[in-house]
Formats: structure tokens, C-alpha cells, sequence
């Protein structure tokens, strides 16, 4: 699999471009109960998920990408940067209603996710535009945290242009 080109109208090319790169991860034993302090072995793979990212003066959040239309959803999401980002943080059950309210657009929430944790979390809001690319060869729903992959390419991409640091 190969990165795709960036398009010319996904970015303004007189801006910088931040690219981050998270990989999957393969759970050898323990799986979630990392929660509950147990034991677990994970380990990272080869294959990744990239996030390339640049501030906007349009007020929203776009993210783009070819590998969530081949999963059957949107390759282009536009959310009101209002409403993903308010003056006060949305609440994570808010956020999750906003954000997988509509089937197709769904597998971009992960990508907004992060706007919202930045803000809740370490009180770092967003409060210009943004346009996003993704693009992963994580396979989706093999057990390989392609979700959490894309969450923190994401959070790692942001997290500069809001001033926070993880």
C-alpha cells in the first residue's frame, strides 16, 4: 500500500504541514484490563496510521481521507469547529452523540475525538480551523487498534497547534 498524493485542495501549500505516525498494535495478552492495572503484553507492528495536519481560517474541522471511504464512509468531513470545540468542553457522552450520530461520517469521530479530550483533558481547545489527511494501513476490525492508531496520530498532530504537549 502506498501513501496517497496530497490533493492541492486539501491543504493551502503557503502553510506548514505537521505529519505524525502511530502504529498498530497487537495484543498478545491482556487486552483491556490495562484499565484495572492487570498485566498486559502489547506490541507495536509495522503497519501505521498517518495524520498530516494544517490550521485553517475556515471555522471547522475537515478531515480527509480515502481509507474511510473504502470502509463505506465520508472521505470528506466538514464539522462546525462551534460545535466540536465550544467554550466549555463538551461532555464525552455529548461529544459521542455528536460525533456517531450519522453512520457515515463515523470513523472520522475518532479524529475529532482527540479535539475534544485535548480540551476536556489538558484544557487546550482548539480555536482555529483545521484540515486533517488521514491515511492507514492498520486494517480496520482485525484486533490491531486501528481506532487507537488514528487517535493518536491525531492528538499528536494537534496537540502543537494548540500548545499542549503529550
Amino acid at each position: 500500500m502506498s501513501m496517497p498524493e496530497i490533493k492541492g485542495e486539501c491543504f493551502d501549500r503557503q502553510r506548514p504541514v505537521s505529519l505524525t505516525r502511530a502504529p498498530g498494535r497487537l495484543d498478545v495478552m491482556g487486552g483491556i484490563a490495562d484499565y484495572s492495572g492487570a498485566l498486559v503484553l502489547e506490541m507495536p507492528i509495522a503497519a501505521a496510521t498517518w495524520v498530516a495536519a494544517q490550521p485553517s481560517d475556515d471555522p471547522e474541522v475537515v478531515i480527509e481521507s480515502d481509507d474511510i471511504r473504502a470502509l463505506g464512509g465520508e472521505s470528506h468531513v466538514a464539522i462546525p469547529l462551534a460545535e466540536i470545540v465550544p467554550e466549555r468542553p463538551l461532555t464525552y457522552e455529548r461529544a459521542h452523540a455528536l460525533l456517531t450520530g450519522a453512520p457515515r461520517p463515523a470513523r472520522a469521530a475518532y479524529a475529532a475525538g482527540a479535539l475534544v479530550v485535548l480540551h476536556a483533558e489538558l484544557g487546550k481547545p482548539l480555536r482555529r480551523g483545521l484540515r486533517l489527511l488521514v491515511w492507514s494501513e492498520v486494517p480496520v476490525g482485525k484486533g490491531l487498534s486501528s481506532s487507537a492508531a488514528l487517535e493518536v496520530a491525531t492528538l499528536e498532530a494537534v496537540a502543537p497547534l494548540v500548545g499542549a504537549t503529550l
